[in-house]
């Protein structure tokens, strides 16, 4: 029997986001084409979860050994020295270039990053999650950040190669870490997120009107900019209709936000989607925001970027116009005037104008929606992403 690739993915899901989904479409990919292969993920933190998790894995059809601790790195590295020497895997990919010395010198090893667990340092021999950084000075944070960076340093140099979502990214980890890269941008199931009739689905969306439908989907932290989102609705056609999909710690916030500005009337918030209905609410919209920014992320002391932005892949290949900020890795995704409109962070007059513009002439939301279709197809899907992936494995 032919060895098996080592993935090491301690953010499988069934939580969801976008290295969760990428790590589960990847060891799918590898189930579909016959690659031995065998996942290690994390441990669940309760009961509650250990339940959740197995029920996903019996859906997902794919048995993952949750084993990597919690909170303990050297723990966990020498876990995983004992599995690579056990295994002797063809090569590894792993989503976390800080665990990268534990895979020796005789497999190929391949790290998947996206940049902000590089720019953020928060996996390392140090433990600096918010609920222990908090009691310390800030002399002791910047001392354990420092380790941990110093660290990942380090570990690069064992990796034979680091996959980046965006050359954004690559750019920044060759500047931090001096790695090999290799650029692999998007990862869309494009069987799944696919055009679909925005008319006869809206008929099951009572209560939204006959205006343009406005659609978020995010996480409710800063970096995603829905404060921005809702300063530019404000200023949109008044038959206009906001849905803002996810929850988060700015959520109450983002609320008393939408009675402050007298809009409440015309946004619905509907909570967290789940991922497999994330094609229905991405393809009902006339149009889809990613206004991102760049901030400073205090439970994690750094700064947090947008180092590509899978929603808006998803809504590209859902046939959706996206207007996005120029942030990070965003404009390698939305390519401006032809995918998807850009406009400045931070910036919600520029926002609604593009906004209104999509409005206000369907030819040219057609078109646009059309060509980011054509782009998801040829460069974001699943399909291509993970075949290239492989080929840096094999």
């Amino acid at each position: 029997m032919s060895p098996p690739l080592l993935v090491v993915w301690p953010e499988y899901p069934p939580a969801i986001g976008g290295i969760q989904v990428h790590g589960l479409e990847f060891v799918r990919f590898l189930q579909s084409r016959a690659v031995p292969f065998v996942l290690l993920t994390r441990v669940p933190q309760s009961a509650a979860m250990a339940r959740e998790a197995a029920e996903f894995d019996a859906q997902a059809g794919i048995a993952p050994r949750r084993i990597l601790p919690r909170g303990d790195f050297g723990k966990a590295l020498d876990l995983l020295r004992e599995l690579t020497r056990a295994l002797r895997p063809a090569a590894v990919f792993s989503s976390q270039i800080a665990y990268a010395p534990a895979f020796g010198d005789g497999c190929r090893v391949v790290c998947r990053s996206a940049g902000n667990d590089v720019l953020r340092p928060w996996v390392g021999p140090c433990d600096v999650s918010y609920a222990e950084m908090r009691d310390l000075s800030e002399a002791q944070q910047q001392q354990r950040l420092a380790a941990n960076a110093e660290w990942l340093r380090r570990a690069a140099t064992a990796c034979d190669e680091v996959v980046c979502n965006s050359q954004w990214t690559a750019e920044w980890l060759r500047s931090l870490l001096g790695v090999p890269t290799v650029v692999i941008t998007g990862g869309v199931d494009t069987k799944r997120f696919k055009p679909l009739n925005r008319e006869r689905f809206r008929a099951h969306m009572p209560g939204l009107g006959r205006g343009a439908l406005v659609v978020v989907a995010a996480r409710h932290v800063l970096k995603k900019g829905i404060d921005v989102a809702l300063s530019a609705f404000a200023r949109l056609d008044r038959e206009a209709r906001l849905v803002i999909g996810g929850r988060g710690p700015e959520t109450p916030r983002l609320m008393a936000m939408v009675k402050d500005l007298g809009i409440a009337r015309r946004v619905r918030f509907i909570g967290p989607v789940a991922h497999r209905a994330m094609p229905w609410l991405l393809g009902t919209a006339d149009v889809v925001l990613t206004p991102s920014r760049t901030v400073y992320d205090e439970r994690r002391y750094g700064f947090d970027h947008e180092t590509m932005g899978r929603v808006a892949c998803e809504a590209a290949a859902c046939g959706t116009p996206v207007v996005a900020s120029r942030c990070g890795g965003i404009p390698e995704v939305v390519r401006n005037g032809e995918t998807g409109l850009l406009v400045e962070p931070e910036n919600p007059e520029e926002l609604a104008a593009a906004v209104q513009r999509l409005i206000d002439d369907p030819p040219l939301r057609q078109r646009i929606g059309a060509a980011a279709h054509q782009w998801a197809l040829e460069t974001l899907s699943f399909e291509s992403v993970n075949q290239a992936t492989l080929s840096r494995l094999v």
